[in-house]
């Protein structure tokens, strides 16, 4: 349901966990913070992807005992990077399908979590603004109101502040949820998404 709105729409910060599996599947919440809730009551949904003969080893994984990579990846930091988050959407199912044997082959011996939105109030803020103004076909002129947001913009989070500049300091609710899994994992690999804007790769 989420992709097949994305032709029409900016989909919400809720969007990007809507349709994850079931708790027992391969993909499950990432920690026991997972859900903490932003200022405005949108969840944080981290998910971990695994291949289920590793969840018996998963304490030997996290003191690095073993020979299995840990891969988090993060979206959507600043809420108006709107494809960011679309794209953890295709990620999570080209990753969580057994038809593409590819990532299934990968997922032998690696551990993938996935965050599709780091910022759900900002992003939910840029999505009621792209979804009122955008057109039906989207216009390419710089100029266009869909590509002029009104301030606060989608950038921070519900208080306005850019929670890239928060992996140090923890301020913000979001980053002090994270940061707690993000240390019970301890990752190998770390990819922040971002977006492209005016054809410009933004981080």
């Amino acid at each position: 349901a989420g992709l097949a709105s994305l032709h029409r729409a900016v989909a919400s910060a809720a969007a990007g966990g809507r349709d994850l599996p079931a708790e027992g599947t391969r993909m499950e919440k990432a920690g026991a913070d997972a859900g903490a809730d932003p200022a405005a009551g949108r969840p944080l949904l981290p998910a971990q992807l695994r291949p289920i003969r590793v969840l018996r080893h998963i304490d030997r994984q996290r003191d690095r005992a073993t020979k299995v990579a840990i891969v988090w990846m993060s979206f959507n930091v600043h809420g108006n990077e709107a494809n960011s988050m679309e794209a953890s959407m295709k990620i999570l199912y080209e990753l969580a399908t057994p038809e593409n044997l590819k990532t299934k082959e990968w997922l032998k011996n690696t551990v993938v979590i996935l965050d599709p939105c780091l910022n759900p109030d900002g992003r939910d803020r840029y999505a009621n603004f792209y979804n009122q103004y955008g057109n039906t076909i989207p216009n390419a002129d710089p100029q266009a109101r869909e590509h002029t947001e009104p301030w606060p913009r989608g950038r921070a989070n519900h208080y306005l502040f850019d929670l890239n500049r928060d992996w140090a300091w923890e301020t913000q609710v979001e980053t002090q949820s994270r940061i707690k899994i993000y240390n019970q994992w301890m990752p190998h690999v770390h990819v922040d998404y971002h977006a492209v804007v005016l054809g410009i790769c933004s981080e």
